[in-house]
């Protein structure tokens, strides 16, 4: 069994803006073209208080209550006699917003008593920017020791111009690092620690895959870049 947790509702938004591939920042017209979305602030977001319980408000989601979902469905196959082998947080929004949620949840698994034998392999698709955010510098050693084994990492190109181009990267103020750069040291430093880590990219005809391939294994990372299925934004579509 593998446990999909969608960030979604725990983020409400991402550090890039991507809208030319499946299931990331854009909304879906009838044809399936990605509509794009306006530029976005996220210091509010990666500066918010998860011990706010506070249900009188209105706030994303907390860390009581997403825990609190996953317990239920680790007890729920625990009865039926299964056991998740892995739990994957991904979806819409940038789980390293909130890194205190993201820790929360990917730690859980070690304090449930619903796996007996093993515990599962627990991934998380990010954009590597994790380290721009203030006071993230040591974010990697901190999803290790919560029990993150793995990480997708959206990687996209070997081309830092052609990286900004595509992702649109939205880094706090005051970061200099080109967020190409920032994305390859992240990776690097995350195959050091020991994670499992894979690259992810669009298969866009503009892309140089094999310089992409090549990038990647310069960074340690030992499996095949995985090519994401390419959708043309609308005003592409419409030309």
């Amino acid at each position: 069994l593998e446990l999909g947790v969608g960030e979604t509702s725990a983020t409400g938004s991402t550090n890039t803006r991507v809208d030319n591939f499946g299931g990331i920042g854009g909304s879906e017209n009838s044809n399936g073209a990605k509509a794009s979305l306006p530029p976005l602030d996220v210091s509010t977001i990666y500066s918010l208080d998860d011990s706010d319980t506070d249900t009188s408000r209105d706030h994303p989601i907390t860390d009581r209550i997403i825990c609190s979902d996953i317990e239920t469905r680790f007890k729920e196959a625990k009865r039926i006699g299964m056991q998740y082998d892995s739990l994957v947080i991904a979806g819409e929004g940038e789980p390293t917003l909130r890194l205190s949620t993201l820790l929360s949840v990917a730690s859980r698994p070690m304090q449930s008593s619903c796996f007996v034998y093993t515990k599962p392999t627990i991934r998380v698709v990010t954009n590597g920017l994790c380290s721009a955010i203030p006071g993230n510098d040591d974010c990697l050693v901190k999803l290790k020791e919560a029990g993150v084994t793995g990480l997708s990492v959206a990687l996209m190109t070997a081309s830092p111009s052609q990286y900004a181009e595509l992702m649109r990267p939205c880094l706090p103020p005051g970061i200099s690092e080109p967020a190409h750069g920032i994305v390859c040291n992240f990776v690097r430093e995350a195959v050091s620690l020991g994670l499992n880590v894979e690259i992810t990219a669009v298969d866009r005809s503009d892309i140089d895959k094999k310089s992409a391939g090549d990038l990647a294994l310069s960074l340690g990372v030992s499996e095949p870049i995985r090519w994401r299925p390419y959708y043309p934004s609308i005003s592409s579509v419409g030309s």
